[in-house]
């Protein structure tokens, strides 16, 4: 089986037998569904967040979203990776622009590429996230005291400050 990755150069990959297949191309692999049941990512930081997409998902990078975007066909699950803080409004432009509709928007933590926490942008998620994961690491010194005047100020922020400064963003959705 063939898989072509939409965006700057495509390349043609026949993975080797048991492999499951993957789109790739310059920037790396790409989410494609190889069951019914479940989308699969090749190998990479992308796999942490391919259980939370449906079937068929291709992902996107924030700098190509435009141009992919509208080469893909009506009804094509997308999944939009931004690595930039203050990209929520910019984002959701694109995706009105494009006719992506958007079904679900996550802050990825440290960045949406390579996240060790993903949450949705949410209040109830956001203030979740303050009160039960967020927390300082043990150390010596001022840095404690420093992170832990973060956490008492992002706590008490409001929640769409932490979406906008977030680093990272995963926005789900549909072509139309």
């Amino acid at each position: 089986m063939r898989w072509q990755r939409v965006g700057a150069s495509p390349q043609l990959l026949d993975p080797p037998p048991g492999a499951l297949p993957v789109a790739h191309g310059d920037e790396g692999p790409s989410v494609r569904a190889d069951r019914a049941d479940r989308a699969t990512v090749g190998p990479g930081p992308a796999a942490v967040w391919a259980p939370l997409c449906p079937p068929g998902t291709v992902a996107v990078p924030w700098t190509e979203a435009a141009r992919v975007l509208a080469q893909l066909a009506p009804g094509t699950p997308v999944a939009i990776v931004a690595d930039r803080p203050f990209l929520r409004r910019s984002v959701r432009r694109r995706c009105d622009r494009a006719g992506v509709l958007v079904e679900r928007e996550l802050v990825a933590l440290p960045s949406g590429s390579r996240p060790l926490v993903i949450f949705d942008d949410h209040p109830q998620t956001v203030s979740a996230f303050w009160d039960t994961v967020a927390m300082v690491p043990p150390t010596r010194g001022w840095i404690t005291a420093l992170g832990s005047l973060a956490l008492v100020l992002g706590a008490r922020a409001p929640w769409r400050w932490t979406g906008a400064l977030a680093p990272g963003r995963l926005v789900l959705g549909v072509r139309r």
